[in-house]
């Protein structure tokens, strides 16, 4: 949807260890510095995928 506006975002994937040394999964979609969803610490977060969900 952002694509066909015209508005390029970047989607991120990334996993961390909780408290309880279990992995935990995360995405979240950005427009720039603007959170879109998937608000989080992402510097929490190891990132497997990053970035380029517009290209």
């Amino acid at each position: 949807m952002l694509k066909r506006r015209g508005i390029n975002s970047a989607l991120y994937c990334g996993t961390r260890q909780d408290g309880s040394g279990e992995r935990e999964f995360h995405a979240w979609l950005k427009v720039g510095e603007k959170w879109v969803v998937g608000h989080c610490d992402e510097n929490s977060y190891a990132v497997f995928v990053p970035g380029g969900a517009g290209d």
